[in-house]
């Protein structure tokens, strides 16, 4: 959507390394907007998928204001940062540029040290 409402040089979708710092599980899962985060494997996704399938929040009104007050704080909290690791940074974590580079248990150390809330409709 980004690149074509606003062009390749606003965002490049080729450019692996941007799209996953920008909307990637570890981006989500640190901003605390995924359901879960599992290493990169089918079956680890589809236990998760089929775990989490029949607890769906339900779509109504106080869910629906709650969302919306998650994006405001979200917004006032990142909305000067650039790409997540300047969100990584604003959230106290020493080295964001390693990150991507963190195994998934170490990632799941971070998030748990974190203290990662899960906002996720």
């Amino acid at each position: 959507m980004i690149e074509t409402n606003k062009g390749v040089e606003e965002f490049d979708s080729r450019d692996r390394a941007l799209v996953w710092r920008i909307t990637g599980g570890r981006t989500r899962a640190l901003l605390g907007v995924a359901d879960r985060y599992v290493p990169d494997l089918i079956t680890s996704f589809r236990e998760a998928a089929a775990d989490l399938m029949h607890r769906a929040t339900p779509l109504d009104l106080p869910t629906l204001d709650a969302e919306q007050q998650r994006l405001e704080h979200r917004l006032q909290a990142y909305g000067a940062c650039r790409d997540s690791p300047a969100i990584w940074t604003a959230k106290g974590i020493a080295e964001p540029d390693q990150i991507a580079d963190l195994s998934d248990d170490e990632f799941a150390d971070l998030l748990a040290s974190q203290g990662a809330p899960h906002d996720a409709r």
